[in-house]
């Protein structure tokens, strides 16, 4: 029998997304598996949260949300940063020792976790290296980000082990993180499997309503403007004006939204703009921010999803769909070349409008498509994401992490003084920012 490990997981933002779905998922499993789990965060709303974080499975703390976010709404990645050694230092400095810190999203704090907890084993898990998430609009930007770049590919090597969330992603860290010679292992995201013959009825008759569901949070990458563009196709170009209504077309725009960002508002004001120009706003139900019990309504009413991003590095939602049963149209690129089947558990298509449409049109006309892809699709997730599997491998891996010998002293010194230089430099910078904008620190 493996050993019982104090185990503390360290996540910038405890909210609603693809990331916070896979730690929650990670720490539940690991608590099933009689590990002691304790989840430290800078941010957590219990009113923005899954519902298992609400349930006792672990200790939640929270530590650093009284820093700013950013400065005139720059610094982002600093700030967020500053709030990731801030929230390390706390769990170092103020609860008892850990066997393993589970990290993710940013890799800051491995080396000040190496410096105050030398004994400690350090799991990274990699979503996408962060530097490719951020755009480089100016020659500025591009050196601002420089150091921060060096930054995370020399931290993320400091940790015993680094597990990505997909093969797609996981030829991205090489390319990427070309001074790492690690490979990383992959871990795919799981869901809860409900008993099939737990999930909801439709609340619809589906021969009377044709409703199509897309769930993402209200991002620009996200590409949710292809789904309102690919139902404006239907209606003025694929099928007539008669026949969409006859059908009764509708599409459910959900995902997660917090009005504390700047972009989610931006955002959700743009879609609505293109649906109205497209002349099908009134097809369109918006749901903001949905809870955990809204969505099995949804998926159940719904006859297909639109995924629309692309190059995902993984994407949680195809798989939550397809264990509801629900077949998924997403975009051919990144995860969902993993998780979906194409022509069997739904399709991948071009990211164009036309693609998606002409998918669309196929459960459209033919009723029993969706139901058929369905129990396919609960098939593949059952067999490859299901949270019993994830929580079986994650718990090996913790279990070898614990076999490694504990770090050189040679190591310890290189780990002293990158902790040296780095306390050295954001307390710089953090002092230039403050000096710059005394009055413009913002707490959104």
């Amino acid at each position: 029998m493996s050993k019982k490990l104090r185990i503390a997981f360290l996540h910038p933002d405890l909210g609603l997304g693809g990331a916070e779905r896979l730690v929650v998922d990670c720490a539940v499993g690991l608590a099933k598996q009689k590990h002691f789990v304790h989840m430290f965060t800078s941010h957590y709303d219990k009113n923005r949260s899954f519902s298992e974080t609400r349930d006792g499975f672990f200790d939640i703390n929270v530590h650093g949300d009284w820093l700013p976010r950013h400065c005139c709404q720059f610094f982002h990645i600093f700030f967020a940063i500053l709030r990731n050694i801030w929230l390390a230092l706390c769990v170092c400095c103020f609860y008892p020792k850990f066997d393993i810190f589970v990290c993710d999203q940013i890799s800051i704090c491995i080396p000040f976790l190496r410096f105050l907890s030398p004994d400690t084993k350090i799991l990274f898990y990699c979503h996408f290296p962060d530097q490719l998430l951020s755009k480089r609009t100016s020659f500025i930007k591009k050196l601002y980000r420089m150091p921060f770049d060096l930054l995370e590919q020399v931290t993320t090597g400091m940790a015993d082990q680094v597990v990505v969330n997909s093969e797609f992603t996981k030829g991205v860290y090489r390319q990427t993180f070309t001074l790492l010679k690690t490979i990383p292992s992959v871990l795919y995201p799981c869901v809860p499997l409900s008993k099939v013959k737990d999930l909801p009825k439709p609340t619809i008759n589906p021969a009377e309503e044709t409703i199509f569901l897309s769930i993402n949070r209200f991002e620009r990458k996200k590409s949710i403007h292809l789904c309102i563009e690919a139902l404006i196709e239907l209606k003025n170009n694929i099928m007539n004006e008669r026949d969409f209504n006859k059908y009764n077309i509708k599409l459910i725009i959900a995902g997660g939204y917090d009005e504390r960002v700047k972009e989610n508002r931006d955002h959700f004001n743009e879609l609505k703009d293109l649906a109205e120009k497209g002349g099908v706003l009134n097809y369109i139900t918006w749901k903001r921010a949905f809870t955990d019990e809204e969505k099995p309504i949804l998926l159940a009413n719904a006859c297909a999803i639109l995924y629309t991003p692309t190059n995902e590095h993984f994407g949680i939602v195809p798989i939550e769909c397809m264990a509801s049963c629900k077949p998924v149209i997403a975009c051919a690129s990144g995860g969902p070349l993993e998780s979906v089947a194409d022509g069997k558990t739904g399709y991948l298509c071009e990211p164009n409008s036309n693609s998606f449409a002409n998918a669309m049109l196929k459960f459209i006309k033919n009723k029993k498509l969706s139901a058929e892809m369905g129990i396919d699709g609960r098939k593949r997730v059952e067999k490859m994401f299901s949270r019993d599997s994830l929580a079986l491998k994650l718990n090996a891996i913790c279990n070898d992490l614990m076999l490694l010998e504990n770090i050189t002293m040679c190591n310890k010194v290189l780990i002293y003084i990158a902790c040296f230089l780095s306390f050295g430099a954001f307390f710089f910078f953090m002092h230039q920012s403050y000096t710059l904008y005394p009055m413009n620190w913002h707490y959104e």
